[in-house]
């Protein structure tokens, strides 16, 4: 009799276990969930990253009332939702940042700009034609240059020197003219406006090669070599932002208004005024008072200057003499168009540097090259608000800054 309820015992906890089972799935296999009324399971993925899963299983599972099964499910729920707000928040995000964007403070129009040149016509190409290599003829600026000659004729051991040294070094001439290009037809255009001699459109050749960012070891700067207090009292801005000592246009003004001051206060002799522009006028004045008391001439050659500036006259004398007579001499000279090289264009606004020059469809260099009196990454907040570009990439740059502006006034509409 023991051993029947034994065995009836035994028979009744397998049948439980086995009852059991039979109901509840692995984990491995997800959550199994017996549709009411019906014998057909209805499995939940635990990988599916939506609520409308876990809703319809929590519903439909005769099971949702065992903790092990409710545990599972919420712990997926906190995995579900944590995407869904991911993405709500990137996207968010990334509006945001459109908009920031589209602001005229940062004017960030790459996008705006790359959108643009993609879709130009090839029409446009021709405005980023290079411009084409000139030859001599009688429209040449060399040529222009030394027909306006006005300095007094001089040959002498002094200027016979800086003859020679340039037909034996006459890569100092191609660099000259090299550097020159781009500046020299304006320097001429001013020097002529004022009935000033030609030959100090050769001037800056002697101070800085015209080189623009030039500097000397007593920090005069530009091409004209202006000293920081000259260059403040003749209205060359330098601050932070821009030095005018650098600015091809304003430095070349402030030259010629100093040289006829100059000029005038030493009794309109050219040579005296181009030294006192080189040592001072106090120097020259010294000098001059000097020889009177010895009795003797106070014209140039007589005065006893520093060194670097009984060089200096008879420098540009010498290469005056040189660019006249090059082929006398048998050298070569870089021919220069007789016409305009550059324009200026006032934007009317801060801008920054590498848009400018992507506007205009020039390199960053190239860019600098004719506005070297911009020290930081865009122009000054205060002004002035023009570049210089080359003529005949003018109308490219007016063309493309008013379809970006345009763009960029629909850009903030869109999303203000």
């Amino acid at each position: 009799m023991k051993i029947y309820i034994t065995l009836l015992f035994l028979l009744t906890a397998l049948s439980f276990v086995s009852g059991c089972s039979s109901s509840v799935t692995k984990p491995s296999d997800g959550v199994m969930a017996m549709n009411r009324g019906t014998d057909s399971p209805v499995k939940v993925n635990p990988r599916i990253d939506d609520g409308v899963s876990y809703v319809y299983a929590q519903q439909n599972s005769q099971f949702s009332t065992n903790w092990g099964v409710e545990e599972q499910v919420s712990k997926r729920q906190v995995r579900v939702q944590r995407p869904i707000r991911y993405v709500a928040r990137s996207e968010y995000r990334m509006n945001y940042s459109v908009r920031q964007k589209l602001t005229e403070d940062t004017l960030d129009v790459h996008r705006i700009l790359a959108h643009i040149l993609a879709k130009e016509t090839p029409n446009t190409s021709r405005f980023m034609a290079s411009r084409p290599k000139y030859s001599f003829g009688q429209d040449d600026l060399w040529n222009r240059v030394s027909a306006g000659y006005g300095l007094p004729t001089t040959y002498n051991d002094r200027v016979q020197r800086f003859i020679d040294e340039y037909v034996k070094y006459p890569a100092s001439l191609r660099k000259i003219a090299r550097n020159a290009t781009p500046y020299l037809y304006h320097i001429v255009e001013e020097v002529e406006k004022r009935g000033m001699p030609l030959e100090i459109a050769l001037l800056p050749a002697i101070e800085s090669l015209y080189q623009p960012i030039a500097r000397s070891h007593k920090s005069a700067v530009g091409i004209w070599q202006f000293m920081s207090a000259t260059g403040g009292e003749y209205g060359l801005v330098q601050n932070s932002w821009y030095d005018g000592r650098r600015d091809i246009i304003k430095s070349t003004t402030a030259a010629l208004d100093y040289l006829q001051k100059l000029h005038q206060s030493f009794d309109y002799d050219w040579l005296l005024a181009l030294a006192a522009y080189n040592t001072g006028p106090g120097n020259v004045r010294k000098a001059i008072k000097r020889n009177r008391r010895q009795g003797k001439s106070t014209d140039f050659w007589s005065l006893k200057l520093p060194r670097e500036t009984r060089e200096y006259v008879p420098k540009l004398l010498g290469l005056s003499d040189i660019v006249a007579n090059y082929q006398i001499y048998g050298l070569e000279l870089q021919a220069i168009a007789n016409q305009p090289y550059f324009e200026r264009v006032n934007v009317g606004r801060q801008i920054d540097l590498y848009l400018a020059a992507r506007l205009a469809g020039l390199s960053l260099s190239a860019f600098k090259h004719l506005n070297p009196g911009y020290k930081r990454k865009e122009t000054s907040p205060t002004g002035p608000h023009y570049i210089v570009l080359p003529v005949e990439k003018v109308q490219l740059f007016k063309q493309r800054l008013d379809r970006v502006l345009a763009q960029m006034m629909l850009s903030q509409a869109t999303y203000e």
